[in-house]
């Protein structure tokens, strides 16, 4: 299901920022957007519905779609383990927008990955809506100068240390966000540039890299 699940592609919407320390590359941005696969969610409902071993289990779930709104079913206590698995994170992949040449060669791949996600309804799936499609951004920490202004004597102790050490190391959180961003873009490219495709791994197999 995770593979037919969404239909993500780029909106002709793009925009590029340059600079004057950096006159030879640009900043590329291509806005994309997410839905779910109709086929695919109804096949789901449709299964669900039908599936008579679904309805005699210890714990209930629920789904909801888009037109025939909630569908239960009860999964046995051994299989709910199993099942928590597969949908943990909402069905979450990621995947990459990519700039294409009019031989169909990668010029370059979206610096940010796009992680797709159904919203969730307790133990269940959301489907009746659109799916999350956010990315990574970093978080920077915040200015810790008066914490360890305050602890005096104790600065350079070991949970000081551990705060600095933790603190150094990068930290990202999900936001939501619908744009693909191609750092350093060679200005020269831009030229060239003839569609955008979003894709996931396996999609990456029908493409060459470009040489240079």
């Amino acid at each position: 299901l995770r593979d037919s699940l969404y239909v993500m592609s780029p909106t002709s919407q793009t925009q590029y920022q340059n600079s004057f320390l950096t006159p030879k590359t640009v900043t590329y941005t291509v806005t994309t957007r997410a839905a779910y696969n109709v086929a695919a969610v109804s096949a789901l409902q449709s299964a669900l519905v039908s599936a008579k071993y679904l309805k005699q289990g210890d714990r209930k779930v629920t789904f909801k779609f888009p037109q025939v709104g909630e569908v239960s079913i009860r999964l046995y206590d051994e299989i709910f383990p199993t099942y928590e698995k597969l949908v943990r994170g909402g069905y979450a992949f990621e995947a990459r927008a990519a700039l294409l040449d009019k031989d169909q060669g990668v010029i370059a791949t979206s610096d940010n990955s796009l992680l797709l996600s159904t919203p969730t309804l307790g133990a269940g799936l959301d489907l009746s809506g659109t799916p999350l499609l956010r990315t990574y951004e970093r978080v920077e920490a915040p200015d810790f100068t008066t914490v360890f202004y305050d602890l005096g004597s104790k600065q350079d102790g070991p949970a000081a240390k551990l705060l600095r050490d933790y603190l150094s190391k990068p930290t990202y959180a999900l936001s939501s966000a619908n744009t693909a961003t191609f750092y350093s873009l060679p200005v020269e490219d831009l030229k060239r540039i003839v569609s955008c495709r979003v894709l996931r791994d396996s999609d990456q197999l029908l493409l060459y890299k470009e040489q240079k």
